[in-house]
């Protein structure tokens, strides 16, 4: 597929960088860059590595670009561009494609960014492969830089699209026909878990035992090769940590030879005895919900490559638990492996709520327990409460409406009540008419 660049499609940021690799000094407007770029395009000038490109902030910009065009791949199932569109996206992606390519054969970088670009290079050629199978392409004028009508290549109309699988597994192209599967519609779960992934240079352990977390989650979860998962995360490397994972591509080792290196490299022997304390020995705190007090203290035996058994960090969990915690499960049989303690997380949870529920009835009492008592019970607080656990007779009225404490019914106050005692007369009138304690005299 050969398609031409067309100036009008580019941005600031793309007109400088080929107007700057093809020996020229990029203008200060846009329009008049565009104008040198169709000159030199005009005059056939290619590209070629020059002082005046700086080879890391080209690696920054050509990564922030890639990761860009992933996100089109999901529209692009369902829906291929056409027209301009689709010109556009040609153009931008010739564009991407001669960039990685130039910066490839003339920058020495590490071992793990030429793989990332060797990679990017075959993702958006198969992108690019993917775009010029709909049909008729539309092809680019050089001279004017207008939209023509040109027939693609004989390849790209009889035969399918390229398939190409990248082995980084995190996103495949497929054979796009007329009867297009449901699942094709559906975003890849994998690209929101690696969006949130830190970019880590091993320095900052905290954040470095957030990215070991993550990766292990990720790993549990898709279904790729050790050397696969390798190559995912090398975006999010740097410095040293990259330098770590490029000694363990060479030796062609696993992810437990990566995390294993990475914990001896960046974690001493006292701060990894601390990190223990902190993270894996550590009491579940003030209204931490069980679930996650075990999901946190599991977590941090995988990250720190704790070798304990299953029935001894039970009897961590166990040792940690708060004395509310305590107090709930008191009458719980004891746990001894990970599946009971899940089973002792749903007891938590009903135990809770049922005292929820309870502490709520206290704050509004049913009306015939209010009338029995004699007693006027309000509630302790003027904020909103849960509607679990409060009353019926209270819930099926329409808030903003007064409640009755005495019968129960909404529309009044106990104080003007004419269910309770003399429906005609209230206790202040009868003492003024002097009606207490008997006949008047």
């Amino acid at each position: 597929m050969a398609v031409n660049l067309c100036p009008d499609y580019l941005v600031k940021e793309e007109l400088e960088f080929e107007i700057k690799a093809r020996g020229s000094s990029p203008a200060d407007k846009v329009e008049d860059q565009r104008k040198q770029l169709r000159e030199l395009l005009a005059q056939q000038v290619g590209i070629s590595w020059n002082n005046d490109l700086d080879a890391q902030r080209e690696l920054e910009v050509v990564q922030r670009k890639v990761h860009e065009w992933k996100a089109y791949e999901d529209d692009w199932k369902i829906d291929l561009p056409a027209g301009r569109d689709k010109a556009r996206r040609q153009t931008q992606l010739c564009h991407i494609l001669g960039r990685l390519k130039l910066l490839l054969a003339n920058a020495a970088f590490e071992v793990t960014s030429q793989v990332w670009m060797k990679e990017s290079i075959v993702y958006l050629e198969g992108l690019a492969n993917l775009l010029a199978s709909a049909g008729k392409s539309a092809a680019l004028d050089k001279d004017s830089g207008t939209l023509g009508q040109e027939n693609i290549s004989q390849e790209a109309k009889d035969g399918p699209s390229l398939e190409y699988i990248p082995t980084t597994g995190t996103s495949a192209f497929t054979e796009r026909n007329s009867a297009t599967a449901g699942y094709m519609k559906l975003p890849n779960p994998l690209t929101t878990l690696f969006n949130s992934l830190p970019v880590s240079d091993g320095l900052d352990v905290k954040q470095l035992l957030e990215f070991l977390n993550r990766v292990i989650y990720i790993k549990s979860l898709a279904q790729v090769t050790e050397v696969e998962l390798l190559r995912l995360i090398i975006p999010y490397c740097r410095g040293s940590l990259s330098e770590r994972l490029q000694a363990v591509l060479l030796r062609k080792g696993t992810f437990d030879d990566f995390h294993k290196d990475v914990l001896e490299f960046f974690v001493p022997g006292r701060l990894l005895e601390r990190l223990k304390v902190e993270y894996f020995y550590r009491p579940q705190g003030h209204g931490e919900r069980l679930s996650n007090f075990i999901a946190a203290v599991k977590e941090a035996g995988r990250v720190l490559r704790l070798e304990i058994s299953e029935a001894d960090t039970v009897q961590v969990i166990l040792e940690g638990l708060n004395p509310e915690e305590r107090s709930r499960l008191a009458l719980s049989a004891r746990p001894n492996s990970f599946l009971e303690l899940d089973r002792l997380c749903i007891a938590s949870h009903s135990v809770q709520l049922s005292d929820s529920q309870r502490q709520s009835l206290e704050y509004y009492p049913s009306p015939e327990i209010s009338h029995r008592s004699g007693q006027n019970h309000r509630p302790r607080s003027s904020g909103h409460v849960m509607n679990i656990g409060e009353p019926v007779w209270n819930r099926s009225q329409g808030r903003g409406r007064p409640v009755c404490y005495g019968c129960g019914r909404a529309g009044h106050i106990r104080r003007f009540c004419r269910n309770m005692g003399n429906n005609s007369s209230r206790p202040d009138d009868a003492s003024k008419n002097g009606l207490t304690g008997g006949a008047s005299s």
